[in-house]
Parts: structure tokens; C-alpha cells; sequence
């Protein structure tokens, strides 16, 4: 068998684990990974801070050479795993992959953990929408291009959790990555990598997410973010006598954006475990503190709520303080003694299953998992 991964960010270490590449070939199954940022209209202009190299990589800069990459794989060895936007741009890599006679299919780690906390779109936006010419022509266009060929649907969709969608695709549920990572570490006792106690900031890039660049979002000023955050950080770094450590996002490269404290990469899940608090916007982290059971504050600044994008994060905040029962505080506020709510057990436990772990009967790996039902379809 040969898995084919096109995928429209670079390669990463990251990227590594979440496609079990290592895994894959200790079992003799031949991988590649097609990075194909550069070849898609969306991604080209995106700047990406992170890249690795492996011997499996192959880079396309242009969008003909992918088709006929795709036109030249043998569909009877061969299976697809997708990671593509699916577009009026793209259509024809979708249409190629079906003409071709391959199958494929989608590793989704996000689209539970986002759309528990999915902010519905308002009257306003809806109206917006409803007169924006190019947005109503795109979705005509797709939906024109979806009746007359069935292409943007997967042949096989993996999930975590356990809540399904409302189409026909059919899906296979595993863990969130974060929940095979937790359990390795609690088999593994390391001291903590900060002595004494400390509260973890579980950073998001939240003023410079290559997606929000990639979906021309427009978001907060970096200077502005960074300035009121430090200053939030001091305050509450006061009252507590405890340092924040901030859990760097992967693809995140700083210097001194968060002033003199500690930055770590690559170590959610260690810092999360040991740590006394956890603060964020809306990280998919926080399954790291559910899992451990710590109290969550999430936090917002007036600047959130004058541009659609980042209401839509502060409506997602407010749903997940109300499902999970965390706290929820405005940076801008007068600053007062922080009354951070006790941990719901129960809650934490039903959105766990919810949207992070799969479902208790199945023992294996997520390896084993992707493995079988790929050689399966395959097969079929």
C-alpha cells in the first residue's frame, strides 16, 4: 500500500505525528507527503515560520504539475489522505483525484473540538453575506459544481470523539492527538519542567495565525495584543505571587513578545499537567486541562469585539465557559481578585467524550486505527 498525504502547509514535526509517518514505515507502507502550499491560489502568499525536511517531502510550486502528479499514481495501490480546502480553485484536484479513480480520505483532529463551541452566524453577518456579490457568487459556483459531481466528500472521514456529522460520509472515530500524548505522559513521570508553582498561558498566536492569514481574517494589532497581555500577565502574576509560563504555540517563533517570561515549545502537555491555572482565548489545548482536571480562565479585550472575526471568538469563549463552567474576564476591566471557578468533574468529563476521545470499546491506537480501515478501503 501507498499513502499519498497532500496537505497545504508545510511539512512539520508536527506534522510528523499527527500523520504517524515514523509508524507507517516501521510497517513497510510506503508515504508521501505533497507539500502543496505554494501550488494552491489560498495558501501561496501565506508565510509559514516552521518547516521541516524529511525524505518522503515533495514540494509543488505550481498547481498543473500536482494534477499531473495525481494523474500518474495507480489507484489500485495507492490511497489519498487530504488535507485541501475544498474551492472553486481546487475543484479541479478533487474532480482529477475521482477521474483518476482514487480513494481518499480525511484526517479531521479539528472539526469536533472547533464546532462544539461553533459561533452561529448573526442577522447582520447573514445580510452581509447575502449581499456580498463575490461571496454568492463562490457559493453558487460550489454548489453548482457539488450537484454535478460528487467530489468534496471523503471516501473515509476520522474524527475524534464521538459526535458524528449529519451527512453520509462514512467515519471512524479516534482521539484527539492531545489525548494519545497526555496518556503516554502519565505512563512516563518527569519532573515538571518549571520548579515551584506557576499558571500556563496556552498562546494561540492570536495576532498572527497563518490561518487567519491564509482565510484574509483580519485580527488585533500584534503591538496592541502583546502590550495589553503583558500588562495582564503583571497584574495577575501580583495577586497570585506565581509566574506565568507562556505554552508557545508550534508554530509560533518568538523573541521577547511576552517580555521576560519563560516561552516553551512543544511542552503543552507537561506545563498544563503541573500548572496551577490555565489561561487562554480559546485554545484546542485545553483538552490538556481537561484531561488533568484544572481550572480554565479565558480571557478577551475590548479590541475583540469591533471586528467580526474576533467577536466570533468572544461568542465561542462565552458558549465554552458555559459548557465546561470556566471562568470568563475582560483584561480591560478594572483589575480585582480573580474569582476563578472550581472544576466541574462532570462536565469535563461529557465534553471529553463528546468531541476528544473515542469511544471506550475500541483499545487500539490511533495508528492502528488509521492503518486498518486505510488498507480496508483500499481493499474495497
Amino acid at each position: 500500500m501507498k499513502i499519498v498525504i497532500i496537505d497545504h502547509e508545510p511539512f512539520s514535526e508536527r506534522k510528523r505525528q499527527h500523520y504517524y509517518l515514523d509508524q507507517f514505515l516501521q510497517h513497510g507502507v510506503n508515504v508521501e507527503y505533497w507539500d502543496v502550499s505554494k501550488a494552491l491560489d489560498y495558501s501561496k502568499h501565506v508565510h509559514y515560520s516552521y518547516q521541516s525536511n524529511h525524505s518522503v517531502v515533495r514540494v509543488f510550486c505550481d498547481y498543473r504539475s500536482l494534477l499531473l502528479a495525481i494523474s500518474e499514481l495507480e489507484n489500485k495501490t495507492t490511497v489519498i489522505v487530504l488535507e485541501i480546502f475544498f474551492r472553486i480553485s481546487t475543484f479541479s484536484l478533487f474532480k482529477a483525484i475521482g477521474k483518476q479513480g482514487l480513494k481518499w480520505s480525511r484526517i479531521n483532529y479539528y472539526q469536533n473540538p472547533v464546532a462544539a463551541f461553533a459561533d452561529l452566524p448573526t442577522t447582520s453577518q447573514q445580510l452581509r453575506k447575502t449581499l456580498d456579490v463575490k461571496f454568492l457568487w463562490n457559493k453558487l459556483n460550489l454548489l453548482y459544481l457539488n450537484k454535478n459531481a460528487d467530489v468534496s466528500q471523503p471516501n473515509l472521514l476520522f474524527l475524534t470523539g464521538n459526535s458524528k456529522p449529519a451527512n453520509n460520509v462514512k467515519t471512524v472515530s479516534l482521539d484527539f492527538f492531545d489525548v494519545e500524548e497526555y496518556e503516554c505522559l502519565l505512563l512516563h513521570a518527569e519532573k515538571p519542567l518549571v520548579n515551584g508553582p506557576y499558571i500556563v498561558f496556552l498562546d494561540v498566536m492570536f495576532a498572527s495565525h497563518p490561518d487567519l492569514k491564509r482565510l484574509n481574517k483580519k485580527t488585533v494589532n500584534e503591538d496592541v495584543y502583546y502590550s495589553k497581555m503583558c500588562s495582564f500577565f503583571d497584574n495577575i502574576e501580583r495577586l497570585y505571587n506565581k509566574p506565568i509560563i507562556i505554552a508557545s504555540h508550534p508554530k509560533a517563533n518568538y523573541n521577547n513578545e511576552y517580555g521576560n517570561r519563560i516561552v516553551i515549545k512543544e511542552a503543552t502537555a507537561r506545563l498544563v499537567k503541573d500548572s496551577d491555572l490555565v489561561i487562554t482565548h480559546g485554545s484546542l489545548s485545553i483538552s490538556y486541562a481537561l484531561l488533568a482536571q484544572k481550572p480554565l480562565l479565558y480571557v478577551y479585550f475590548e479590541e475583540m469585539l469591533k471586528t467580526e472575526t474576533l467577536r466570533g471568538y468572544y461568542r465561542r469563549m462565552e458558549k465554552a465557559c458555559e459548557k465546561l463552567g470556566a471562568g470568563l474576564y475582560n483584561i480591560d476591566s478594572e483589575f480585582n481578585l480573580l474569582n476563578v471557578p472550581k472544576v466541574d468533574n462532570r462536565r469535563y468529563r461529557a465534553f471529553l467524550e463528546e468531541v476528544y476521545v473515542k469511544s471506550s470499546s475500541d483499545r487500539r491506537s490511533n495508528f492502528e486505527i488509521i492503518l486498518d480501515n486505510l488498507l480496508s478501503l483500499l481493499n474495497e
